[in-house]
């Protein structure tokens, strides 16, 4: 189930501008402002207001996680390669 929601979502999110654009702005503006009224509340409930800006790059990330995931579906799933490496980043002192 996991699965099949991430991937019609990932689909979608490149799919629906395509096919309309002017749904797929009507659609991202709707979300938009839902997760801008989220960012709003949390800033005035946080007294933090650089919470406001999340949103825009919010956005931004939604395509990013949606390309990853499209990525790395057909990688592990269709393609059945397992990549089982553990990476560690090596920590530096400041």
């Amino acid at each position: 189930l996991s699965y099949s929601e991430g991937l019609i979502f990932s689909v979608l999110v490149f799919l629906v501008p395509l096919l309309n654009f002017w749904i797929g702005v009507w659609v991202l503006f709707y979300y938009f402002l839902v997760e801008l009224s989220f960012a709003v509340w949390a800033a005035i409930k946080e007294r933090r207001p650089k919470i406001v800006l999340v949103p825009f790059f919010y956005l931004i990330l939604m395509f990013i996680n949606a390309y990853i995931y499209l990525e790395q579906f057909i990688i592990e799933i269709i393609l059945k390669k397992k990549n089982l490496i553990w990476f560690k980043p090596e920590r530096i002192d400041l």
